[in-house]
């Protein structure tokens, strides 16, 4: 017990798997043979800021469920990663009271559960979710977190299941799965509403 608390503590805080996804990315960039890495590279081969945003929306995703593969998989106990998930989201501003209206409530989940989403002058989406149950709110809002920052049309198009990929719909009645499916879809409607 011990051990699985000290791997908990150990993990990162909420946000770091944003700035790890981003150095990761820009890491894998800087080479003088790839044009978002090479500042010397001719006006022809460099993409401007936007394009080059576009260019690499698809791999946040990916670099994000790598880091979180990371973090959780070391724990073997999928309670403990639940857990884990739960501490995270404590660390989550709730969502202002304006905010919790009918309009941004997701349909289909058992809690109430609301999800907005904004989009920031980069041109990626910022989700921000909240419920009224601890187990919820974590698991809502590790799925805000984790496609805050890609853009409309990588979340739109992506299939990722990030909560899948950790093993942590297992333990789950098939009421609480259905409703994060439910959000998952909402996360993606908000993303297409965004689509230019």
């Amino acid at each position: 017990a011990e051990t699985r608390s000290a791997e908990i503590s150990a993990c990162r805080p909420q946000g770091a798997l944003h700035d790890r996804s981003v150095r990761a990315l820009a890491s894998s960039i800087q080479t003088p043979d790839h044009p978002l890495g090479n500042p010397a590279a001719g006006a022809a081969t460099r993409l401007p800021p936007v394009a080059a945003r576009v260019a690499l929306s698809g791999v946040i995703l990916a670099a994000k469920l790598s880091a979180l593969a990371d973090d959780f998989t070391p724990i073997d106990d999928l309670q403990e990663r639940l857990t884990l998930l739960v501490d995270r989201a404590r660390r989550a501003p709730p969502l202002p009271a304006a905010a919790r209206t009918e309009a941004h409530r997701v349909l289909g989940c058992i809690s109430a559960v609301w999800l907005t989403a904004e989009l920031r002058p980069d041109g990626a989406l910022a989700f921000h979710a909240d419920a009224d149950s601890p187990l919820v709110r974590g698991l809502v809002v590790g799925l805000a977190d984790f496609f805050s920052g890609a853009t409309p049309a990588e979340i739109a198009a992506s299939d990722a299941d990030p909560l899948a990929t950790l093993e942590l719909l297992a333990n789950l009645s098939p009421t609480r799965r259905n409703g994060l499916t439910a959000v998952r879809q909402r996360i993606r409607t908000l993303a297409q509403s965004h689509l230019a």
